[in-house]
């Protein structure tokens, strides 16, 4: 059986840079003992099967994934709470599992792409992608983008251990799945962290969310061309959509400082992401039904057309798939025509 593992603090190098790598303190201003975390979960499918998992990473974050998760599969997972990295002791831990809502950034980013003039979406043919970034910004709902679909709260025993199963519910709906789980609390109950929550969803949700957004409507607008970067395009957006979801999370989990023990928490605690592909591809084709404001401009189309081809082909897997919007109305333009 294939268990994905992790231990410790695990964090972008960016949160580290902005001071949020370190440790908390007791009221005295002192470093108290230091707890440690251990998760392990696996993915076990109807027929009793556990497939392998990947691991990916992203500015030093990381997260492990299972392709492909056929309906009827659960996860199972097992955490471990030590009140020092030397004791294993009871304490609780919350869970999370979360999914991206591809229809509604989907509508997002059509409705956005259709209040755009021609000379910002030739901007974003050249891949300036702020533009949509300040209109997400303004529009962006973040619950309704990263949607929670289960959540617990657990104790682990006296050898700090506890284990569990979550069914994947055939009503739910397909998508990427994250499951973060979360070590860390405020025993002191001192620290807010809104301040550091809006700056991170400036500095960091949004942005990734546009890229992922862009990425997920040109794997659908650019139908063949995208099949070469199909495979590399869903497992790339595994990786970032985990560890977006994580840090997104991490902003909702409230101050943190040591545990009932007294020992402290990392200042963001622990926090282990595993992402799940359940019916990914099938979600961003029919969702890719709905984009109806990419452009409208036939002459315009055909300007773009030869900076797409060129842009398209040698760049990055999610960066290049941006360009891959302007294929869509090349390839529409002429199956409408």
């Amino acid at each position: 059986m294939s268990w994905a593992t992790q231990t410790g603090q695990v964090i972008s190098r960016k949160l580290e840079g902005d001071g949020l790598g370190g440790w908390a303190l007791e009221k005295s201003g002192s470093l108290a003992c230091k707890t440690d975390f251990k998760s392990k979960v696996r993915l076990v499918t109807p027929s009793g099967s556990s497939p392998n998992y990947k691991t990916g990473s992203n500015d030093g974050d990381k997260v492990a994934f299972w392709e492909e998760v056929p309906p009827g599969s659960k996860i199972e997972w097992e955490v471990t709470t030590y009140a020092d990295k030397q004791k294993v002791a009871s304490d609780r831990v919350q869970m999370e599992l979360t999914y991206l809502d591809v229809q509604y950034i989907t509508r997002l980013v059509d409705e956005i792409l259709g209040e755009l003039s021609d000379q910002q979406m030739q901007d974003i043919a050249s891949g300036n992608t702020k533009i949509i970034e300040d209109k997400v910004e303004s529009k962006l709902n973040i619950s309704q983008a990263i949607v929670t679909v289960w959540s617990d709260v657990i104790t682990t025993d006296s050898k700090g251990v506890a284990t569990g199963t979550i069914d994947f519910d055939p009503r739910w709906p397909d998508s990427e799945y994250t499951l973060v789980i979360h070590y860390g609390y405020g025993g002191l109950g001192e620290r807010s962290t809104e301040e550091k929550r809006n700056k991170f969803l400036l500095e960091d949700v949004v942005p990734a969310l546009v890229e992922l957004s862009l990425a997920i409507a040109a794997t659908v607008a650019t139908g063949g061309l995208a099949t070469a970067f199909a495979v590399g395009a869903y497992a790339t957006a595994a990786i970032d959509l985990g560890i977006m979801s994580k840090q997104y999370l991490i902003e909702g989990f409230g101050a943190i400082d040591t545990n009932q023990y007294g020992c402290s928490f990392p200042l963001l605690g622990f926090n282990h992401a595993y992402s799940f592909d359940v019916g990914f591809a099938e979600a961003v084709d029919a969702s890719g039904n709905n984009m109806n404001n990419i452009f409208n401009n036939s002459q315009l189309l055909e300007s773009y057309k030869l900076k797409a081809l060129k842009n398209f082909w040698p760049t990055a897997i999610i960066g290049s798939l941006i360009v891959g919007l302007y294929l869509k109305t090349v390839l529409g333009g002429r199956s409408n025509g």
